[in-house]
């Protein structure tokens, strides 16, 4: 019992600390993981705004012109808008998106019309007009049905544009209610009512298409309907919107437009507090349940959120998720910027940009220096740093030998003319390899990694090739030649004195006594003498002289 008590204590004591949650470290955690360069576009607009990256926003103005899909083309044009940029080029994209649902059916499509009088109405749409009277009851007498018309009684009306303008105009003494109606199935939506004689309606029936040349994508729809919505532009597509949610993240971002649909997203909640059990999602709909009657919910979203982070700073299951919860969760004091262009945001100075980064100063953002060094002139010009990785200019074949290339990788532009290998004359000369000319420069081993190979600049143990193993021309072997004469010198110094020795020796082998003597009474008259060298002396004397002259003029050439 005593072991449980203990363990519950435990339990109750960590767990404030597992439960902390560190804005700052997952801002940390992105920031060291995120490669800009490679990320999508959502990763890198969504981490280019909350860590206000001017190299997030430099791989955005690189790859905003070549974006093809409406959301990425949304997504970018929120972080450009975050970091103050123009966004112009990426509005027009989206509009030139916007089509008309062909999901419409005429018959889902009501006008109503609620009076106690006799009268008549007037409805004028592009393409035509419709009458409708009414009697003292005020039913419909001709051109409808009770109090409704449907849009298929309207002649010539085509619901084919994104927004379409219907006008009404009654001549009742009393003020008529006019309503226009969708039916789904067996439920009724009021889309538009008015009080009035006298009614101008725009109904709207725009969904965003993938790109400007396909169809309604319910994805696209979504997604550049959320921008712009934070944006603060007008939109033509929740009716789309409304027909089409059918997930979590949907009714988020249509509860985050519609406010209406805030009791349907709420009611999708689990009961530990996540949407789907999903940052991504869970994250979206804490950012539309901003209504106070909501609060709980939102509460719980964001605790649920926190609980996700791990000890390194991350958030969920990677990048994505804690970007974006960091966005909308922790984004509040993130501006949209003005429309006034205000670039206070960006750099000012080289020193604001990272590493191999310039700052423009008319744009007020940090580009790559790699797009200085390359002028598309189509010359290699190695004095600028342009090489065939960093520039089109430079390629091999276009001789120039750049800073990139050798002899081994481009022989063409790095070996002189006349001594461009030629492949098949069995000589393996330079910048040939058992590799490019394995005819000339054939392999000596047996097919391991520790091969000879002739050409490879190296050269091996009992190796035979003259092109790794041969001298350079010009280059200088002194020292072997030193070595040899001091040998020389050293092995005939050697045999002279041992010659000398020998010969002493042999001149100690008589004893005294046993050699003559002259006689004592006749005294010899001095002579000079003369003392002579034994032949075999002479001969390597004379031999020794020959290898030291041999040596001085071998050391003089050199």
């Amino acid at each position: 019992m005593k072991r449980l008590v203990l363990l519950v204590v435990f339990l109750l004591f960590i767990s404030p600390v597992n439960a902390d949650f560190s804005e700052e470290n997952a801002k940390s955690w992105l920031s060291n993981r995120i490669v800009w360069s490679q990320a999508p576009i959502e990763e890198l607009s969504f981490s280019t705004i909350v860590l206000n990256s001017q190299t997030g926003l430099s791989q955005l103005n690189i790859k905003k012109n070549s974006l093809t899909s409406t959301k990425d083309v949304s997504l970018a044009a929120l972080a450009l808008k975050h970091m103050n940029q123009d966004i112009d080029d990426q509005l027009n994209y989206i509009d030139d998106s916007l089509k008309a649902a062909t999901s419409f059916n005429e018959n889902e499509w009501i006008i109503q019309t609620v009076v106690n009088e006799d009268g008549n109405c007037n409805i004028e749409y592009e393409g035509g007009s419709h009458r409708v009277t009414f009697n003292e009851e005020g039913k419909i007498t001709s051109g409808g049905e009770d109090s409704w018309i449907t849009f298929n009684k309207l002649n010539g009306f085509e619901f084919d544009k994104a927004l379409e303008k219907i006008d009404i105009e009654c001549d009742f003494t009393s003020t008529p209610r006019i309503s226009i109606i969708k039916k789904i199935g067996n439920s009724i939506y009021i889309i538009e009512e008015k009080f009035s004689s006298t009614a101008n309606f725009e109904i709207e029936n725009g969904c965003y298409a993938t790109n400007p040349t396909s169809a309604c994508d319910k994805t696209s729809t979504f997604y550049a309907s959320w921008v712009l919505n934070k944006l603060g532009k007008e939109l033509t597509t929740k009716n789309y919107m409304r027909d089409n949610a059918d997930t979590d993240i949907d009714y988020a971002i249509l509860s985050d437009i519609d406010d209406s649909q805030l009791s349907q997203l709420a009611s999708r909640q689990k009961q530990d507090g996540s949407f789907d059990s999903k940052v991504y999602e869970t994250s979206f709909a804490f950012d539309a349940l901003k209504n106070p009657d909501y609060s709980d919910e939102r509460n719980e979203a964001k605790a649920w959120v926190e609980d996700q982070q791990n000890e390194n700073g991350m958030i969920g299951t990677g990048i994505k998720d804690t970007a974006v919860s960091l966005y909308l969760i922790y984004g509040n004091e993130i501006d949209l910027g003005d429309d006034e262009g205000d670039l206070s945001n960006g750099c000012t100075l080289d020193s604001d940009c990272p590493s191999n980064y310039f700052c423009n100063t008319e744009l007020r953002t940090c580009e790559l220096l790699e797009e200085e060094t390359c002028n598309n002139n189509n010359a290699c010009e190695s004095n600028l740093n342009e090489n065939y990785l960093s520039c089109n200019d430079c390629f091999c074949g276009d001789e120039i030998c750049d800073s990139e290339e050798d002899a081994i990788s481009c022989s063409s532009d790095c070996i002189e003319p006349e001594s461009v290998p030629i492949c098949g004359n069995f000589e393996c000369e330079i910048g040939e390899n058992n590799f490019n000319c394995p005819n000339d420069c054939p392999s000596t081993g047996g097919g391991e990694e520790s091969d000879e190979i002739c050409g490879d600049g190296i050269c091996s143990l009992n190796e035979d090739c003259p092109i790794d193993c041969e001298a350079r021309e010009g280059g200088s072997l002194w020292w072997l030649w030193l070595i040899i004469i001091i040998v020389i010198l050293g092995g005939a110094a050697f045999f002279i004195l041992r010659k000398i020795k020998k010969d002493r020796g042999e001149d100690n082998e008589n004893p005294p006594y046993l050699k003559p003597r002259m006689p004592t009474n006749y005294p010899q008259p001095t002579m000079k003498s003369s003392i002579r060298k034994h032949p075999k002396d002479e001969a390597l004397e004379s031999e020794l002289d020959r290898s030291i002259k041999e040596a001085q003029d071998l050391l003089k050439k050199k």
